[in-house]
């Protein structure tokens, strides 16, 4: 979780600082934007990297189930000695 935040937080700033490059905006301003969509970009992804490993997880603990399921159905054929 951490290293998407730290990825969503530099995109968010070097996002804040284009934007102010193409506004033509002065340095402070400039600045204070690209802090503001770090900080908003490094939540966004924190939230949906915790939305995206839930996801995961069901997804595995689904299909986990369904091969438990089919194994409790259909038990492996064993050899019999004669």
């Amino acid at each position: 979780m951490k290293t998407l935040m730290l990825i969503g937080a530099m995109i968010g700033f070097a996002l804040g600082i284009a934007l102010g490059f193409a506004g033509q905006a002065e340095w402070p301003t400039m600045l204070w934007h690209a802090c503001a969509a770090a900080a908003l970009l490094g939540w966004l992804m924190r939230w949906w990297g915790h939305v995206w490993t839930r996801g995961l997880q069901a997804s595995l603990e689904q299909r986990h189930a369904l091969e438990m399921a089919a194994r409790q159905q259909n038990p492996p054929k064993t050899l019999s000695k004669k």
